[in-house]
């Protein structure tokens, strides 16, 4: 399943697998918001299929078709039919289960998310009363996709019929329903960009901690860094344009904005390997692949949350040069994938091993950099004690910002200080 409109470029990422392992009988049949995969060999999935694609939202193994002609009314009838080939899937002994009912992503909501809420409700009243003990069995979709563990009856209500299956957590793409991570918004962000990172926080499992060192690349306004300071993070966020993030004496990061082109930055020495690079620009994909590429040889970063632009046509061809380079790159793991709360955009994220023998330090170092108000404190990593430079650190200036400017400022004043 994926958002609907982005069938074709998902039916794509299959065929292609299918070429890489040389297979011919696997057929990518595509609707609006699916992509069913028809010839595949029994057994475990192939290689190129186990990991979720770029565009999968979620999957529903061993999946039959039932056809309706009117999705919209799905009666009792329908609910007690497929009641009877999902309880099938389900008949493990003591084994929990929940249900999955959902319809694909469209850009406008209609029918088709009423459908799978009424279907969903008579789904249940149907297995609850002809197997009560499977009744007993079943929780939400919440604490089984917080156990980890368990089995799912999946129902997706499509254009023309519904697609259902039963399987293991474990065999789906995602452990919530449709794949949806719909992050709860923040009415302190200054931007709905905030959704996305929080999203792809929350997939990547490993949260960033106090003190950490994060680059937000392409800031402004300050969706990212804003969800970095909440978690006590020192963020040196690079824009040329203003931030808006309000009540900056309250959060317990530290804040340096600088006044700079993201895509030629380079990063002090006493910086690097920064914690985190999170970068969301609007900007090409193979500039992209450039900021990537020497963020890396660097050796300048332990972790990257990249936000990518998707052309017009052909999404697939422009990321595929960044996908080739990361899997030669020793020591790199990452995913990407159109999140749901990207647009026509995805977003790269991944760790990195520092290599022996990669280079530690930035090749030009400039003068103006600026330190946070507070300093470091000494027994972070990569920090100098308080009041003293790093080692070769040149001398440095007051700090440009730590919050907004000061009402009626002159407009040269302000043009001066965010040089």
């Amino acid at each position: 399943m994926c958002r609907s409109g982005y069938q074709e470029p998902l039916a794509e990422e299959v065929r292609a697998a299918a070429a890489r392992q040389g297979r011919r009988g696997w057929a990518a049949e595509a609707g609006s918001g699916w992509v069913a995969v028809r010839g595949l060999p029994p057994g475990p999935l192939p290689a190129p299929l186990r990991a979720p694609l770029i565009f999968e939202r979620q999957r529903l193994p061993m999946a039959r078709w039932f056809p309706l002609v009117d999705t919209a009314a799905t009666s009792e009838p329908l609910a007690a039919w497929l009641a009877e080939r999902l309880a099938a899937g389900l008949a493990r002994p003591d084994a929990t289960w929940c249900l999955h009912a959902y319809a694909p992503e469209t850009s406008v909501p209609g029918s088709l998310e009423a459908g799978a809420r009424r279907l969903g409700m008579a789904l249940l009243r149907a297995l609850g009363e002809r197997w009560p003990a499977l009744g007993q069995r079943r929780r939400t979709p919440e604490a089984v996709a917080a156990a980890g563990s368990g089995w799912v009856a999946q129902a997706c209500v499509v254009a023309g019929g519904v697609w259902a299956a039963a399987g293991a957590l474990g065999s789906l793409s995602d452990r919530f329903p449709g794949g949806v991570h719909r992050m709860r918004p923040d009415p302190q962000a200054p931007s709905r960009s905030y959704l996305k990172i929080e999203e792809a926080l929350e997939l990547m499992g490993t949260p960033p901690l106090p003190r950490e060192r994060v680059v937000d690349l392409g800031a402004a306004p300050g969706g990212w860094s804003y969800a970095f300071l909440k978690r006590g993070c020192r963020v040196l966020a690079v824009d040329n344009g203003p931030l808006k993030i309000r009540g900056l004496e309250e959060l317990p990061g530290q804040l340096t904005h600088l006044r700079e082109d993201g895509l030629t930055f380079r990063p002090d020495a006493e910086w690097v390997p920064v914690d985190w690079l999170a970068a969301d620009m609007l900007i090409a994909p193979g500039a992209a692949l450039g900021l990537i590429r020497r963020w890396l040889a660097g050796g300048w970063l332990r972790r990257f949350i990249v936000n990518i632009k998707l052309p017009q046509r052909h999404p697939l061809v422009a990321l595929a040069p960044i996908q080739e380079h990361l899997r030669g790159v020793p020591g790199c793991r990452f995913r990407l994938r159109h999140l749901y709360h990207d647009r026509r955009e995805v977003t790269l994220m991944g760790t990195a091993e520092p290599q022996p023998g990669a280079p530690r330090r930035p090749v030009h170092r400039r003068p103006h950099r600026t330190e946070p108000h507070r300093a470091p404190h000494p027994t972070a990593r990569g920090s100098a004690p308080p009041g003293r430079p790093g080692p070769g650190a040149p001398a440095r200036r007051a700090p440009t910002t730590r919050g907004p400017e000061p009402r009626g400022a002159p407009r040269n004043v302000r043009r001066r200080r965010g040089r």
